[in-house]
């Protein structure tokens, strides 16, 4: 609906009301097929009613209640928890907008861009730091929240209500999908507890960077900044923070776990054919007593060939109709978040290749790319590519100065040279995700061992020993490479610790076999996994943090393994299983808790702006809709949130986003220097500037000086506070 309210609005874009034509194109639209399906089969109506009072009537002689227990404390649960959350740290009081420090630097562009729908016409739409026609940034979620201020909710509500509901979905969704994959509720609702409290040893490297335990608490009762050592997590990027700043990425997480669940059936058809071969190929060898084990080998691998590869079923569709609605859910989806709908992709694939049915994902796929490149080729227009892709290797890890960019490499160096230089980035790498994701791969990777082997024990031994050899190395690392640890006793006790208990679940795992691991565990990790292997060897655009994304969607998927692994150690009822469990448990989760700290804290700061700020009320109501602004590097004021548009804006925005500020920033600096009338008018009309704005921010510049006198007496004055600010009108 959403997409229809847009089309129509651009369709609308020459009235002077795009978003009043919208929505009510839209409201017709959704009327219209609503009554067409209702007077297309009436008798639906009396079944729907029906199926509406047998709900009702369960819920209250408690029977939904007492078999729904489960579901509804957890979403009770999460309901309460991000609620407190979201609105903590964006809500307005007393016409006072507070946004906390938590969100005060995303917000910049997500409340400009609402506000440029709300307020302005963003059609064509751009970006509001930016001014220039072309839209690079998903903005469709944000485009929500603005039809919703528009439509008569307050902002915050706008913006709130359907954050909200997207991330609560996107839960129910994990856990549905958990429940289906696995069969056990109780694996659906650690599932999301491991989504909201991350693995990491970041909370061992803070507390081992102070010169005590208590000295570590104590600071972190108090602390406003994220901990962690690798680079940039002091930002959050892995944190509850990122689902409160990045409003648009649980929505359609909760698109791409719609997906997997519909999806899922064929990759279970695949694996149960192939379960079957291996049963039949079990009874055949216990009903021989003296079997020819090259023959019955032999027959079997021809049969699982032909099962997985030449049979029908493995390639023809079983539903068009299903990979074509998939495929153009996913795919009108890139604007609303197209990191989700790259990682959705890569798990797709890895899937497809272990599902029935291949050709269904292919269709689906190519829908989706198709939509997402028709999507790009209109929003960015001219203004070049969203993404320029390069080989490049570690994301965030810390090589000790080695290039990380093996494409410029391979580029002056050859194909052996790069090699070679690849395999000396490993340690780096693997050194980076043990410290970013604590016990989370051991764990992934004591699921990936064989319970039936006749050499499960010696494979056990292996991976115990391989484990071993690769803590210690990194143990000896840190303690030689990261500074910040001042504490070095209480930092190795920790990390052998972790080691002994990896050493420990490993024993716990395989002595204990009552629930054996499902088909197809070792591809669905592999398939979970790809995202954060993605992340770890592809740059999209000019900052590779933004990979963060892949790396989060990564780890909730494989997280449901972990999930299964810690309820499958309490199912066993013993006392050393339930022990390691509850140890996994706490190192796992640990790190989260203090994320959540620091997020509190956060929010207990505030950046606020008055709604009825003089500035804002005077643009909003006396300014066009689509006129730009030059100004200063504005980011998060209240001229952006009058819902117009600024020449160029906050470097960091502009630049990540993927425009040109350098060459803005040099007209800018042309214009407010200007010597004479001529250029001055000749460099505004040039870039359809309306307004320029003078703050003591410019006055004070040190890279130049603002010709104030040739502005002034070049144009009107349309505003002025008397104190700070003064905007001139150009035309």
């Amino acid at each position: 609906m959403t997409w229809t309210t847009y089309i129509s609005a651009y369709l609308f874009r020459t009235t002077g009301e795009p978003m009043l034509y919208g929505n009510m194109t839209s409201f017709l639209i959704f009327s219209f097929i609503i009554i067409f399906f209702i007077a297309k089969d009436e008798t639906d109506i009396p079944a729907l009613f029906k199926s509406l009072k047998s709900v009702v009537s369960k819920i209250k002689d408690n029977s939904f209640l007492k078999s729904n227990v489960i579901e509804i404390a957890y979403v009770l649960a999460f309901l309460s928890i991000w609620t407190f959350l979201v609105i903590g740290s964006f809500n307005i009081k007393d016409g006072v907008m507070r946004i906390g420090w938590s969100v005060s630097s995303d917000f910049s562009t997500h409340l400009a861009v609402i506000r440029s729908f709300s307020y302005g016409s963003n059609f064509p739409s751009g970006y509001p730091h930016f001014a220039d026609g072309n839209m690079r940034y998903h903005f469709m979620f944000m485009f929500l929240a603005g039809n919703l201020e528009f439509l008569g909710l307050r902002l915050d509500w706008a913006f709130n209500l359907p954050s909200i509901l997207s991330i609560v979905s996107f839960l129910m969704l994990l856990y549905s999908f958990a429940v289906l994959l696995l069969g056990e509720k109780i694996i659906g609702v650690v599932t999301g507890i491991l989504f909201f409290f991350r693995s990491s040893f970041a909370f061992f490297t803070f507390i081992t960077g102070k010169p005590s335990i208590k000295e570590a608490l104590k600071e972190l009762k108090n602390l406003k900044e994220h901990i962690g050592n690798t680079l940039n997590e002091e930002w959050g990027l892995y944190a509850q923070k990122v689902y409160v700043n990045q409003r648009h990425l649980p929505f359609v997480l909760g698109i791409m776990m719609l997906v997997l669940i519909v999806i899922l059936p064929l990759f279970i058809k695949m694996m149960t054919s192939i379960g079957e071969l291996y049963q039949e190929r079990v009874k055949k060898s216990d009903e021989e007593q003296m079997p020819d084990e090259n023959k019955d080998s032999e027959s079997f691998w021809k049969s699982y060939v032909k099962e997985f590869i030449f049979s029908k079923n493995a390639w023809i569709p079983e539903s068009i109709f299903t990979s074509v609605v998939l495929g153009v859910i996913l795919g009108l989806s890139s604007f609303w978040n197209g990191a989700v709908v790259i990682a959705a992709l890569l798990v797709l694939f890895v899937m497809a290749v272990f599902s029935k049915h291949r050709l269904q994902y292919l269709i689906m796929a190519s829908i989706t790319v198709v939509l997402a490149y028709c999507q790009t080729q209109f929003f960015v227009k001219s203004g070049g590519s969203v993404v320029s892709p390069s080989i490049y290797i570690g994301f965030l890890a810390n090589t000790n100065g080695l290039e990380q960019d093996l494409s410029r490499y391979f580029a002056n160096n050859g194909l052996w040279a790069t090699l070679e230089h690849f395999f000396k980035l490993i340690p780096y790498v693997t050194a980076f995700y043990i410290e970013l994701l604590g016990l989370l791969p051991f764990i992934v990777a004591i699921n990936l061992l064989s319970r039936n082997s006749k050499y499960k024990y010696h494979i056990s031994l292996l991976f115990i020993a391989v484990t071993q050899v690769i803590g210690y190395f990194f143990i000896k690392y840190k303690l030689d490479s990261d500074d910040k640890i001042i504490n070095k006793q209480l930092f190795t006790g920790s990390m052998l610790f972790a080691l002994l208990l990896v050493v420990f679940a490993c024993m716990a795992y395989m002595f204990y076999e009552n629930s054996p691991v499902p088909r197809g565990t070792r591809a669905l990790i592999l398939a979970f996994s790809t995202p954060i292997i993605f992340a770890s060897s592809v740059k999209l655009t000019l900052g590779v943090d933004i990979n963060h994304k892949y790396v989060i969607i990564g780890s909730i998927l494989v997280n449901i393994f972990v999930a299964s692994f810690i309820f499958f150690l309490f199912k066993v009822k013993k006392p050393f299983a339930t022990l390691v469990a509850v140890l996994v448990s706490v190192m796992i989760t640990i790190t989260g808790f203090a994320d959540l700290k620091v997020l509190y804290n956060l929010n207990n700061s505030y950046v606020t702006i008055n709604c009825d700020d003089p500035l804002l009320v005077k643009v909003k109501n006396d300014t066009g809709k689509d006129e730009i602004f030059l100004t200063d590097n504005y980011h998060l004021h209240p001229l952006l949130l009058s819902g117009r548009k600024i020449f160029c804006g906050w470097p960091y925005f502009v630049a990540s986003a993927g425009y040109d500020w350098d060459l803005r920033n040099d007209i800018r600096r042309r214009i407010l220097t200007a010597t004479d009338q001529n250029t001055l008018k000749k460099l505004v009309e040039e870039n359809n500037i309306s307004y320029i704005v003078i703050d003591n921010g410019l006055r004070n510049s040190q890279g130049f000086t603002v010709n104030e006198e040739l502005i002034r007496n070049t144009f009107s004055v349309f505003y002025d506070d008397g104190v700070d600010v003064v905007i001139y009108k150009t035309h």
